[in-house]
């Protein structure tokens, strides 16, 4: 079968499906984020603004999306920029989510590979992420691009009146 998606990098001109998207990310999977649909679907649209502004700026990040053939985003992840002399070395890969129809196609995979690409195009030494201790599936996933478990924050996140742990992940990349 024929790929019916590709990915791109996003830019402003996609800022309505990218919040359009995350939304339902927070909808589908609230275990996945350290945020919640209710805090972020009342925020007005200039803190939206702020707020994805960096995935936007190639000098803070960037902002990768599986598009349908429709060109509609049916998954995202995002790749944040250090900005600290002492950290500028390293990015931390966020928003990793692909729509519950458009999973078992690869696209989550596609997405951490143009977000590992980016990296080391940029020179960078390493990526991280979070991951939710109950997200094993996901953990898996980054497993298998050579991402390590290097810590976990216990009761970092409290969901639906319980405390979840978060997994550190990490991968170094092959520049000094």
């Amino acid at each position: 079968m024929d790929k019916d998606w590709r990915i791109i990098k996003l830019d402003w001109g996609h800022f309505d499906s990218l919040k359009e998207v995350m939304l339902i990310a927070l909808e589908e999977a609230p275990f996945a984020f350290s945020v919640d649909l209710d805090e972020y679907a009342t925020k007005p649209v200039y803190w939206w603004n702020s707020y994805l502004s960096p995935f936007f700026d190639p000098s803070t990040g960037t902002i990768f999306a599986a598009l349908d053939s429709q060109k509609k985003i049916v998954g995202i992840a995002g790749l944040l920029l250090n900005s600290s002399n002492r950290k500028k070395h390293s990015c931390s890969l966020v928003w990793l989510y692909v729509l519950k129809d458009y999973r078992g196609k690869k696209i989550a995979s596609n997405l951490i590979t143009e977000c590992i690409r980016e990296a080391e195009i940029r020179k960078l030494k390493k990526i991280t992420l979070m991951v939710n201790s109950t997200q094993v599936e996901a953990k898996n996933l980054y497993s298998k691009f050579e991402f390590k478990e290097a810590g976990e924050l216990k009761n970092e996140l409290y969901i639906a009146e319980k405390y979840y742990g978060v997994f550190i992940m990490e991968r170094e990349l092959n520049y000094p």
